[in-house]
């Protein structure tokens, strides 16, 4: 009899272990789920989205603005406007309108390397020496392509230097003018001598790295800029409305100061493509853009995680975005046209302005508080799942 009470009570003992066991292991398992709550699978709400975009039209109320903006959540658009005229004719801002994305531009000129680097056609490690005169400029065997990439060496300005140099910057206009007719080298190979000849400067201007390696790119591909671009993005990407500055585009600018609708190719060095080239030289619409800065969030077009190097590389410019540590930003405008962009890589929030509105100062305060209206919705969600 004792000996079966002892079995019977062991018995009741492994029942009750299991069971605590279960309890225990189910209390950790949603303790675990709220621990690693996935922000990537936030999504506001009807009611919430119809709120936010209450509080983005206001933020537009007595302002001049000639553009458009987009904000999307993880896969989720949030909010999609345009605003304001295309011309003096009237003509309402659409989907279709295209900008110039200024500096934006090195976001692409980043991918194309880190893909021609994927595909063994060259190293982020290769000196400009392999590419360049390195007897002529012996500190090119210095300076690598991952230095010009992350600002750590500076080429300089070269836009501003060749605008101080009278006599070479009317021999660019000249060049331009006769849309590469003439006999003698191209607008982007006096540009390359002239930054060469430049050399490394205590500077964290960063666009003639990204010049420089845009001819390192047609290097390493046997392509063209633009024809490397159109093919391994534009095409893969369908960014049907993006392409490259023209001369002979008549796209204008608003400037609020002069009250005047200003032609950019009434600037014929500032618009030719041969002198803003993959620093500046890019234009698109807001579709495009965004659909471009997703693809590089979800690594569509290389392997390398972009976004992340950009972050480690600390608070700065590299790799074509400036970051304060957790947030990407781009802040860019030639004359006429204007971008602002902000990234939040944990929730894929994108915030993208694009602006043909001149003279708008507070255009980066207008980002900041969109993505602000936003991001309040988010941290709301974020801590309804707390602990």
């Amino acid at each position: 009899m004792g000996k079966f009470k002892t079995g019977k009570f062991k018995a009741i003992i492994c029942v009750a272990l299991a069971v605590l066991l279960a309890v225990s292991c189910l209390a950790g398992c949603t303790g675990e789920e709220k621990k690693e709550f996935d922000v990537k699978k936030i999504k506001l709400s009807d009611e919430q989205i119809s709120d936010v975009g209450s509080e983005i039209d206001e933020l537009f109320d007595g302002k001049i603005f000639n553009g458009g903006v987009s904000v999307m959540l993880n896969e989720n658009e949030v909010y999609k406007e345009y605003f304001g005229m295309a011309d003096k004719k009237g003509t309402p801002i659409s989907e279709d309108s295209q900008y110039i994305i200024s500096s934006a531009t090195m976001v692409f000129t980043t991918v194309a390397l880190y893909q021609l680097e994927e595909n063994k056609k060259l190293s982020l490690d290769d000196n400009l020496s392999k590419y360049f005169d390195g007897d002529k400029y012996t500190y090119l065997s210095e300076v690598t392509i991952e230095d010009l990439l992350d600002v750590s060496v500076s080429l300089g300005n070269y836009t501003s230097e060749i605008n101080r140099d009278k006599k070479e910057r009317a021999e660019l206009v000249k060049k331009i003018k006769s849309k590469k007719k003439n006999s003698g080298e191209k607008v982007s190979e006096m540009v390359e001598k002239h930054i060469l000849k430049m050399g490394v400067v205590p500077s964290d201007i960063q666009n003639s790295n990204y010049f420089i390696l845009g001819r390192i790119i047609e290097k390493a591909s046997g392509m063209g800029y633009d024809e490397y671009l159109q093919k391994n993005i534009f095409d893969v990407l369908g960014l049907k409305n993006t392409g490259f500055v023209s001369y002979d585009q008549k796209a204008v600018g608003y400037n609020i100061e002069s009250k005047k609708w200003i032609r950019q190719a009434d600037n014929e060095l500032t618009y030719s493509y041969d002198y803003l080239y993959s620093s500046f030289g890019i234009i698109s619409t807001l579709d495009d853009m965004t659909k471009f800065y997703k693809a590089v969030l979800d690594k569509k077009l290389c392997k390398t995680d972009i976004v992340k190097k950009a972050l480690r590389n600390g608070k700065g410019f590299s790799y074509g975005f400036e970051t304060d540590g957790k947030t990407l930003y781009i802040r860019a405008g030639v004359n006429l046209h204007r971008v602002y962009l902000c990234i939040n890589p944990e929730t894929e929030e994108i915030v993208n302005l694009l602006t043909c509105t001149v003279g708008d100062s507070e255009l980066s305060t207008l980002g900041k508080d969109i993505y602000n209206k936003v991001n309040s919705k988010v941290n709301g969600i974020l801590l309804e799942n707390l602990d």
